[in-house]
């Protein structure tokens, strides 16, 4: 930014200087000229602060449409392998109702071979597929992520005093976020006493994935200022990620102590509830944040797990419909509600359900999973199959349910 005003300023000096060589008739063609180059140098400022901003997210998008081309890649291609396999699968089975002579002997064997070698080939391509799928989730996570640091931060004011705290969300929006952490390293932290600081270098850490760092500033936050309900929440989430339930719980109680209007906490301790199979308490959480907020879809989803892990599946599938009523597009109350009505035996609504939520998730794995389970319940062996192999071509790490 100061290279770029202190180029105009320099461009604008030297114009100046040059209009004052002309004689007064060349006088509106010079200014003229001054006045383009400035514009100019701000116009080429304004794009690239604004291209700046939005780096990040860019870098985000563009490694996500590249997963996604690759996936489609590989998909093309292991479909070519399925119409070879099922082509070779027809000449073996021909040739197996022969009369067997050395020349048969033979060809069945070339196409024993090859048909393995296609199988192996399927089986390497569904591993890339689920790996990349899995890289996918973790690329679209983490772009999330940084979207909610950026709201948050133009929310608030982007522009914090701090020089610091500007200089790593500079870097931070260009997608450096290592040189950003290097920028808001513990050291140079210690000398602040700016929430702001250790704040972001905790929002910083979530993207990596780093729990124990990320705790460790969310309490130094605390200690600078501990009547934020905020940081608790978002300690209690990193507490329950790394599976510590109890320690969750008491960041989401002293987040309402704090805010006691919190709906977020409520649906939050519901949900750690729920894992431990309180299903009571956890339903009175739900209850608690959607009487806070009426429209929260979080917690009426939340709500009707809870419900179907106690075997209430009615009660589930009205919380399910209730989300949807609210949020049309959410594709897990669809799946959630096809999960409760296969449970209550009606494998036909289910199926619907999931493949409403295929309809908003292409690469919806579970819901394929989930679909294959209520065919082949219905008994439609091919349908179901079908099903399973879709899964498994989107997730790898079913594969071992499907077999078991």
């Amino acid at each position: 930014m100061k290279k770029t005003v202190i180029a105009i300023i320099f461009i604008t000096i030297v114009s100046i200087a040059a209009w004052k060589l002309y004689d007064d008739n060349k006088m509106f063609s010079v200014i003229g000229w001054i006045a383009t180059i400035v514009l100019g140098l701000l116009g080429i400022y304004v794009s690239f602060n604004n291209n700046s901003k939005s780096d990040i997210c860019l870098k985000y998008e563009k490694q996500i449409r590249g997963k996604d081309k690759i996936i489609e890649d590989l998909r093309e291609l292991r479909k070519y392998d399925k119409e070879r396999f099922n082509q070779l699968e027809k000449e073996l089975k021909s040739l197996k109702f022969k009369n067997i002579n050395n020349e048969h002997a033979k060809q069945i064997r070339e196409l024993e071979a090859e048909i393995k070698q296609i199988k192996n080939a399927c089986d390497i391509k569904d591993a890339q597929i689920a790996k990349l799928c899995t890289e996918k989730a973790e690329l679209e996570k983490q772009l999330e992520q940084v979207k909610e640091i950026k709201e948050q931060n133009e929310k608030e004011g982007s522009t914090k005093q701090n020089p610091l705290y500007r200089k790593a969300y500079s870097l931070f929006l260009k997608g450096n976020i290592e040189k950003a952490l290097d920028v808001l390293s513990i050291e140079k932290l210690e000398k602040y006493n700016d929430i702001n600081l250790w704040f972001f270098r905790a929002e910083l850490l979530k993207i990596k994935g780093n729990y124990d760092e990320m705790i460790e500033c969310y309490q130094k936050t605390i200690e600078l200022k501990s009547d934020n309900a905020d940081v608790y929440i978002n300690m209690g989430v990193a507490y329950n990620d790394k599976g510590n339930y109890d320690k969750a719980i008491e960041c989401y109680q002293k987040a309402i102590e704090l805010k006691p209007d919190n709906a977020v906490a409520y649906n939050n301790m519901g949900i750690v509830y729920n894992d431990r199979g309180n299903y009571d308490k956890a339903i009175e959480c739900y209850q608690e944040a959607i009487e806070l907020k009426s429209d929260y879809t979080d917690a009426f989803c939340s709500m009707g797990i809870t419900y179907a892990n106690k075997g209430y599946y009615d009660k589930a599938i009205e919380c399910y419909q209730k989300t949807i009523e609210l949020k049309p597009d959410d594709e897990d109350a669809f799946c959630n509600m096809g999960n409760a009505y296969a449970n209550k035996g009606n494998y036909g609504k289910a199926i619907e359900c999931y493949q409403k939520a295929i309809e908003l998730k292409p690469d919806y794995a579970n819901a394929y999973y989930n679909m294959g389970n209520a065919y082949n319940e219905k008994g439609n062996y091919d349908k179901a199959i079908e099903c399973y192999q879709k899964a498994i071509e989107l997730n790898n790490h079913l594969q071992r349910r499907w077999i078991c």
